[in-house]
């Protein structure tokens, strides 16, 4: 039994694994969007084998069970090698426009079902292999449970360190060989003979990695705006793929994702100044008023700001998320081509996400500056936190306000191209943080300028003295900005409704798209689809991809999701064996809702949790590792210390669970953003001891309800227990795109409460359910190997 639950584990860690750098890979070679699309292609192959499992039960017999396992992990490996072969060289062709997103066509969608059905194929094979396993092994799922969890576990801890040391292409080839490995533990080895095969093709996949880590030739092609001939340096991390590109005449380029660009500037650029673009003429206009002090830079990449701050004689200080620009490419690989602009003595680099660092700093700076700085790559969570960005918020731009010394300047760069106008967002959020702190007329604390594409707006705490403004609309010409409003401007324009009237709100509510200001809850900034007009926008598909792409996408994968979802795992179950609920529908029904709303109510909290803990813990890579391994880990302990309870209080046990992750999901919700700001500024050990305390203590419950619900299903109608398994997949995959849209529209207080309303449906499911009519009946072939095992 232990040998086939450490082949589940290492099944169950391949899975993720996978999952994880999928996410990475797609991010890359198609828009970051369609990452989304792991976390259905995982859920949704889990689904489908329940259902085969259960439409064909009579191909899987207990009697082969060994063999089955074994034969569906080979095949495993094999399709994660030949996914992994498409995905690299199949991305979506045809034209896109300036921001990347793509333009949809018939090819389009062929292209992507394609990458689709490839890439499920090896997710349907683990999900067999672990529907297997449940199906027959149901009289020890507790321990199995706990096996398949801390498995998952494993492979969360190991994303990332495999995504630096390998990369994601070798990493994948890895997650094939330990489908291997598990093919060798699952095989039936009679006369003490290892099996053959399977161990060939481990070893054979070994050997693949070692030559590609000698020569690539499984690599990534060119995607969208990089071409890899020209690329000198690549290297892959849990939220980003970075490369530079050197070609012949220019600058060395660097591309996060093979979309954000950021040229790699040199020091001799301070006393030299090169002609400025659009980007840097609207980004540097704060250091005409600004010079001789202390520059915090959030997110200084090339260096183009830090230059610019430099060259204004000022001491910088630049907080980048990423480690890879901040040490590999800037201080080591490329210091020549920069001229050692990071280890210059007035300058210094932290690797931190810019908003936590603010938040935890002491420090009083002359100028807080961020320029388009976004969060374009998919991180290895799943893609939930695409839009999301804790920069953008009414409270960071409180801390923001906290940091300046008096006479301090804010300055943000956003893009100013209709219909979404990120930096007319920007202003509402600086009228919305000066209001919070205490200054009732915002006019004389606000400055904007903008050229072409890309606006500068500018807040300070204290008003803009008369000879300031007066240098900054000089300094503003010279560079071919326009100002977009400054204190005492005659006109009385929008953006000026905005900063002086007492209400802005009916100016906001005029404004093509929603520019209201976001705070953290729903931090969703780059999101300009009103919650009012989202039903509404949803049936213009068109209106949608030219206003909010990202949610065009997401209700495109959400429909193409739920066809597959009702045609390989609805129909066949109500087409094939419907008979079943012929005796005691309701009863049986009410039992498939248990495993619905388990279903639904996992995932919802997932990415509500994953969510939250994103900026406490201060990067997104920690969010994943801390809270998905928490949860996973104190799920498993909880299903394997299911078994210990007494037959008797099982449905008692049930019910207590689920009534606590009731409890603590609502208590949650309220409780979690007065504990971040409490503690927020302790250190990142204490802060992940406290993060992994606060998942696991849901978690632990959420661990017994499956288990627990199996034995009890299982005493009733053992044949639902496959369906019931389908179903919950099925459930899953809706519920992720669900959790999603709640989150953009209502915030991460309400996505709790609707996982929270989930366990409590599943509780009331399980209410007044009488005890089995008979005991499940024990195996035989294990009653006689472990006679006397009180399990069975």
């Amino acid at each position: 039994m232990r040998r086939l639950f450490a082949g589940v584990a290492l099944v169950t860690c391949s899975t993720l694994l996978l999952e994880v750098l999928l996410t990475r890979i797609f991010s890359y070679t198609l828009y970051y969007h369609f990452a989304f699309l792991v976390i259905s292609l995982a859920l949704f192959g889990l689904g489908v084998s329940g259902v085969v499992l259960y439409v064909r039960s009579e191909r899987y017999p207990r009697e082969r069970l060994e063999e089955l396992l074994a034969r569906h992990a080979t095949r495993f490996a094999l399709w994660t090698l030949v996914a992994l072969v498409y995905v690299l060289y199949h991305g979506v062709t045809g034209k896109f426009d300036l921001f990347h997103k793509p333009q949809f066509t018939s090819q389009t969608f062929f292209e992507l079902a394609m990458l689709y059905g490839v890439t499920a194929v090896p997710m349907y094979y683990a999900g067999m292999v672990v529907s297997l396993a449940i199906t027959h092994l149901r009289e020890r799922i507790g321990e199995l449970y706990f096996f398949d969890l801390a498995g998952a576990a494993l492979g969360c801890i190991a994303a990332g360190p495999l995504l630096g040391l390998l990369g994601a292409e070798n990493a994948v080839l890895l997650v094939a060989a330990l489908g291997g490995a598990a093919a060798v533990v699952f095989q039936p080895r009679p006369g003490g003979k290892r099996p053959v095969r399977a161990g060939l093709l481990t070893a054979g996949l070994l050997v693949l990695i070692a030559l590609n880590l000698l020569r690539p030739t499984l690599r990534v092609g060119s995607f969208k705006e990089v071409d890899e001939s020209f690329v000198t340096f690549a290297r892959w991390n849990s939220f980003s793929r970075v490369v530079v590109e050197e070609r012949p005449g220019k600058r060395p380029a660097m591309y996060i994702d093979a979309m954000a660009k950021t040229e790699l500037h040199h020091a001799r650029e301070i006393e030299e100044p090169v002609a400025a673009d659009d980007y840097q003429g609207a980004a540097d206009l704060v250091y005409a008023v600004r010079g001789g002090g202390e520059a915090l830079i959030i997110g200084p990449g090339g260096g183009t700001d830090v230059v610019s701050a430099l060259r204004a004689q000022n001491r910088v200080t630049g907080v980048e998320i990423n480690p890879i620009i901040a040490g590999e490419v800037m201080q080591e690989r490329f210091v020549e081509a920069s001229g050692g602009l990071y280890l210059r003595p007035d300058v210094d680099v932290v690797v931190a996400e810019g908003r936590s660092f603010v938040h935890r700093d002491t420090r009083q700076y002359d100028v807080i500056q961020a320029t388009m700085v976004d969060t374009w790559a998919a991180t290895a969570s799943g893609a939930f936190a695409l839009t999301e960005n804790y920069l953008y918020t009414v409270e960071a731009f409180e801390d923001y306000l906290r940091r300046l010394k008096p006479d301090g300047i804010v300055s943000f760069t956003r893009w100013c191209i209709p219909p979404d106008m990120e930096c007319v967002r920007v202003v509402t959020l600086a009228r919305e943080a000066l209001r919070r702190a205490g200054v009732p007329d915002a006019g004389r604390h606000v400055f904007a300028a903008w050229k072409n594409t890309v606006g500068t707006v500018l807040v300070r705490r204290t008003p803009f003295p008369p000879v300031e403004v007066e240098e900054l609309l000089r300094a503003a010409d010279e560079r071919g900005l326009r100002p977009m409003y400054f204190p005492d401007q005659p006109r009385h324009d929008t953006i000026a409704r905005l900063i002086r009237d007492p209400d802005p709100q009916p100016v906001i509510d005029a404004f093509p798209s929603d520019i209201s200001p976001v705070y953290d809850d729903r931090p969703f900034f780059f999101y300009g689809v009103r919650p009012r007009e989202l039903v509404a926008s949803a049936l213009d598909f068109d209106w949608l991809m030219i206003n909010s792409f990202s949610v065009a996408v997401l209700l495109a994968l959400f429909a193409i999701v739920g066809l597959l979802v009702l045609a390989f795992i609805v129909v066949p179950l109500v087409v094939h064996r419907r008979d079943v609920l012929r005796e005691r529908p309701l009863s049986k029904l009410r039992d498939l809702s248990f495993f619905v709303c388990l279903g639904v109510g996992f995932i919802v909290v997932e990415i509500a949790l994953l969510q939250r803990f994103g900026l406490f813990l201060g990067h997104p890579s920690y969010s994943l590792v801390v809270v998905l391994c928490s949860l996973l880990l104190a799920s498993g302990i909880g299903s394997m210390l299911s078994e210990r309870i007494p037959r008797r209080f099982r449905l008692t046990g049930l019910l207590a669970a689920a009534a606590t992750v009731t409890a603590l999901v609502v208590a949650y919700a309220f409780f979690l953003p007065w504990a971040f700001e409490r503690w927020i500024g302790l250190g990142l050990g204490a802060r992940i001891a406290l993060a992994a305390t606060f998942v696991a203590l849901p978690g632990f419950a959420m661990g017994v309800l499956l288990p627990s619900g199996v034995r009890l299903v299982g005493g009733r109608h053992p044949e639902l227990i496959p369906w019931g398994w389908g179903l919950n997949g099925a459930a899953s995959v809706f519920g992720s795109v669900g959790a999603m849209l709640v989150a953009m529209n209502l915030g991460s207080r309400a996505t709790l409460f609707v996982g929270a309303a989930c366990y409590a449906l599943a509780l009331l499911a399980a209410l007044r359910r009488p005890a089995p009519l008979t005991p499940p009946a024990p195996d035989a072939n294990l009653t006689s190997k472990r006679k006397g095992d009180p399990s069975t």
